[in-house]
């Protein structure tokens, strides 16, 4: 399973996403098996990469089986 979104985090702070909910995907890229730093420093480059105007997220809620 992927990391959950914390309060006060890069994912948190869009404004799309809830505490709690699972990040499966950042831009199509999995973040199963990740360590949550390694999570983190792909989210933040998602978001500084100006070639894009948004980061596309697949997420989950944390209690649904997958």
């Amino acid at each position: 399973m992927g990391p959950r979104t914390k309060r006060g985090g890069s994912a948190h702070n869009c404004g799309q996403l809830r505490v709690g909910q699972v990040i499966l995907e950042v831009g199509g890229v999995s973040l199963r098996g990740r360590e949550h730093r390694d999570a983190a420093r792909l989210i933040a480059e998602a978001f500084k990469n100006k070639e894009r105007d948004h980061v596309d997220f697949l997420v989950t809620e944390f209690n649904v089986a997958l």
